[in-house]
């Protein structure tokens, strides 16, 4: 059984899950590229794996916007932010 308590907390917990609206560009040369990701609960975001390129580090980083350099590893595939809330995955295409 839930408590109000054990609710509270995961109601705070799915709120601090990164969420993704987009992202610019849609393609781009991997290692080389900028991508720009907006979306909400980004600032706590502590990795980011683009297509199978994983980095932590970051050109800039807000609650709405995280800029980041391509990784040389990235492929087509999912963009994938996690933080210690949870994670979340988006299509790259």
């Amino acid at each position: 059984t839930y408590t109000s308590n054990t609710l509270n907390l995961y109601r705070n917990l799915s709120a601090g899950i990164p969420s993704i609206a987009g992202f610019n560009p849609t393609s781009g040369q991997a290692g080389i590229a900028v991508i720009t990701i907006s979306g909400v609960q980004l600032s706590a975001v502590s990795s980011l794996n683009l297509g199978g390129g994983f980095m932590q580090n970051f050109i800039s980083k807000t609650d709405n916007q995280i800029i980041a350099r391509v990784p040389a590893a990235a492929k087509t595939g999912n963009i994938v932010l996690q933080n210690i809330f949870g994670a979340t995955t988006t299509s790259l295409g």
